[in-house]
């Protein structure tokens, strides 16, 4: 991740960068400042982790953007086979493509904030966690580093869980550094972050992490709070259909609520029936609807 350019072409690439960002706090800008933090604005770069280019995406991520079909091993090995979208159809091609891979970090950040629906994570946008006020941008980049399953194990321990990749990068600094960018679902100005392609640059080794740690298959090392990469079934609901677990559970609310109140409604009718005819007294009947009223009132207090 400490990976540098040579000071004439970073001095270029930069310039190509403004050229292509023109407003501060832009997606653009954005990927601007990830892509300097990860790999050094080095498109080539391969950790000792197997995570490649700008933005050090691994083999899952890449499986979430659409480049690439799983192969299997749980790791990032790159045995596997590429769809050949925009061309890329090999691990060459995407490290020799930075306009791909800023087309692949958009997409792949699309899916994480799905997922960060899916979790609800999302009504944290404008709270502050531990002392760090959560912004959209903050929270996909948390996701980008250490999974979405640990960004809600910082969020819902009130930033007392601080979950760290495998080079000991706190879930914090992500969402500080990263917070407070203008983007949004479309991915806007994101694909024309890196026009051009850029060469050069040398891949500085990064340590292996102390301690205890765990790799999740295609993800970050993380040493701490749940392994990053791993979808839970809210996530999973999320990927297939494309609407979150929580608007299921409202929608299924709804219908059950509906159901409820007609039939409420049929059973006032029947008894409005009998007392019309002549076959109930009124105060069977105010008294048979009281009841219905305090059931359905519960009922709906249950559902709430």
């Amino acid at each position: 991740m400490t990976a540098r350019w040579p000071r004439h072409l970073r001095g270029a690439w930069l310039a190509l960068i403004v050229c292509a960002a023109a407003a501060a706090g832009t997606c653009a800008d954005f990927l601007n400042a990830l892509a300097q933090r990860e790999s050094g604005m080095n498109p080539h770069a391969h950790n000792p982790y197997g995570y490649v280019g700008l933005f050090q995406m691994g083999e899952a991520a890449l499986i979430d953007a659409g480049y690439y079909r799983p192969d299997g091993t749980g790791k990032n090995d790159w045995r596997g086979s590429w769809i050949g979208v925009n061309g890329i159809n090999s691990l060459e091609d995407f490290k020799n493509n930075p306009t791909a891979q800023a087309q692949a970090i958009a997409t792949y950040h699309q899916r994480i904030w799905g997922y960060i629906k899916a979790q609800g994570l999302d009504r944290y946008v404008g709270q502050s966690v531990g002392g760090i006020e959560m912004t959209q941008s903050g929270l996909i980049a948390a996701a980008h580093l250490v999974g979405s399953g640990n960004l809600a194990a910082f969020l819902r321990t009130d930033g007392r869980s601080v979950p760290r990749d495998g080079n000991n990068t706190p879930i914090t600094e992500y969402i500080s550094r990263f917070g407070g960018y203008t983007i949004t679902g479309s991915g806007a100005n994101c694909t024309q972050f890196a026009s051009g392609h850029p060469s050069g640059g040398v891949t500085a080794p990064i340590p292996a992490p102390s301690g205890p740690t765990h790799a999740a298959p295609g993800m970050r090392v993380v040493t701490d709070g749940p392994a990053a990469g791993t979808i839970n079934p809210d996530e999973a609901y999320y990927s297939v259909t494309g609407h979150s677990a929580d608007q299921l559970a409202r929608t299924i609310k709804l219908l059950v609520v509906s159901v409820v109140m007609l039939a409420a409604a049929g059973c006032w009718l029947g008894a409005w029936t009998l007392f019309s005819a002549g076959s109930s007294t009124w105060h069977r009947f105010l008294h048979d609807n009281q009841r219905l009223l305090v059931v359905v009132l519960l009922f709906l207090v249950v559902l709430a």
